[in-house]
């Protein structure tokens, strides 16, 4: 099980998670991942990973490969050299997060793999072409909105992190902000309040994001209906349920469940 709470390094994070499935919470930007996702994180991005045990075969199956690596490992003034000029432009892009997608996952992984295992000047060498192909990918998209900014406060580390994990453990069931809030050891507007300038979100807009993207991971792992999923995922009606999901992911469930189907055809 990944051990992953949230929290944030001045090293850049390259992530391929090989086998879990679960919650992947990236400034503000909350999704499902599956086996095969690949992202790149920038310094000082609040992170977390959480394993979905209703779809994993076991705790001990969560399997991920992390490479983190200094912004200037390559030389303070990397960035002007031209031959390097595509990775400096993606550096720069990684600061929201990049999640990588299709082709460009399945070789940035591979790529990873062989990095991993390589040693000496080799792995310098793989490490370039490893960046370089990533930089160059066409199919990619960034997590955290334009608009986040992170409340980098490590005193503030485990009152939040004591919060989502709550969140994430009970977001199945009516969750009150009082009792996130009395967990945090604050008043329910003090909570709002920091819970919004840590996470970028409001504390139901969390809870609804939390939501839906554990429905993402039923509609895609098993064979329960909408409805089922709608009840499952802690929603107390199928029309709210639609009605969110329609603005978070900008489809319908039905949509979404097909757009699934397609892609892993």
């Amino acid at each position: 099980m990944f051990d992953c709470p949230f929290h944030y390094h001045p090293e850049i994070e390259l992530t391929h998670v090989s086998s879990s499935f679960g919650q992947r919470i990236v400034g503000d930007a909350i999704d499902s991942f599956e086996p095969g996702d690949l992202v790149l994180l920038g310094p000082n991005l609040p992170h977390l990973y959480y394993n979905d045990l209703r779809n994993s075969k076991s705790s001990s199956w969560a399997r991920a490969s992390v490479l983190q690596f200094k912004e200037d490992c390559l030389g303070k003034s990397f960035g002007e050299l031209r031959e390097l000029g595509e990775i400096a432009d993606m550096v720069h892009r990684c600061k929201r997060g990049i999640r990588f997608l299709g082709k460009a996952a399945a070789e940035g992984a591979r790529m990873l793999e062989e990095l991993n295992e390589s040693k000496g000047v080799s792995r310098l060498t793989l490490f370039l072409e490893l960046l370089g192909t990533l930089a160059q990918a066409e199919e990619w998209e960034n997590l955290a909105s334009l608009a986040y900014c992170p409340l980098l406060n490590a005193k503030h580390e485990d009152r939040i992190n004591r919060s989502i994990a709550y969140m994430y453990e009970h977001h199945v069931e009516e969750l009150r902000l009082a009792k996130v809030a009395s967990l945090a050891g604050m008043s329910p507007e003090s909570f709002s309040r920091f819970f919004k300038k840590a996470t970028g979100k409001t504390f139901i807009g969390f809870l609804n994001e939390l939501r839906i993207s554990s429905a993402c991971s039923l509609i895609q792992q098993s064979d329960l209906t909408i409805t089922e999923i709608c009840f499952a995922c802690g929603f107390s009606n199928l029309s709210n349920f639609n009605r969110r999901f329609k603005k978070i992911k900008d489809m319908t469930p039905a949509e979404y469940r097909k757009k699934s189907l397609i892609g892993s055809a």
